[in-house]
């Protein structure tokens, strides 16, 4: 998943998580984001993608009916 494809699919919420997986803080992750040459950057991208992989999986899951 490359970086259009991410800004695309990720919702309110999806740096918190991230940032909290790379043990930064908000105002740090989404500063990463912006900087693609940063030496985390990459670990950034990983999260963010497990996360919006794990919710696409969650949504597309058979979820019996209420």
């Amino acid at each position: 998943m490359n970086r259009e494809e991410i800004n695309e699919k990720k919702q309110k919420g999806d740096f918190l998580v991230a940032a909290k997986m790379l043990g930064i803080n908000y105002g740090n992750a989404r500063i990463l984001w912006q900087r693609p040459n940063a030496k985390r950057y990459p670990q950034l991208e990983t999260a963010l993608v497990k996360i919006i992989e794990s919710r696409e999986r969650l949504i597309a899951s058979e979820t019996p009916p209420l």
